[in-house]
């Protein structure tokens, strides 16, 4: 998990639970992204061992946890995200079009069923 450091500009819901950032501090362990790069991130974040994470189904997880509801979320000084939670943005994309990039999966999802995660 790496954190992402303060001072930079963040677009969030007012629960914090959405997040564009250009990427503060980042742990050593962290191989995707580095420190300065344009992210965003997913905020669900599943417990990869409930029967819903193994079979697939991480969507639907039990345990899900929220970053911004149950941990600091994008209002933080300081936000803990998993790197498997981290979308690298390219840099070209502007940010007005990469802040909606989150709340525009939950409409645009069942235009491309054949994407869904969801097993058939």
């Amino acid at each position: 998990m790496g954190p992402l450091g303060s001072g930079t500009h963040s677009s969030a819901a007012d629960s914090g639970t959405r997040i564009l950032r250009r990427g503060g501090s980042v742990r050593d362990e962290v191989t995707s992204v580095k420190e300065g790069d344009f992210v965003s991130a997913e905020m669900h974040v599943a417990c990869g061992k409930c029967l819903q994470c193994r079979t697939g189904e991480a969507h639907i997880c039990q345990h899900v946890k929220i970053i911004g509801v149950d941990s600091d979320g994008a209002f933080a000084e300081y936000v803990v995200i998993p790197e498997s939670n981290i979308w690298k943005l390219d840099p070209a994309i502007p940010q007005e079009y990469a802040s909606i990039l989150d709340p525009l999966v939950t409409p645009c999802t069942p235009c491309w069923p054949e994407k869904s995660p969801r097993k058939r």
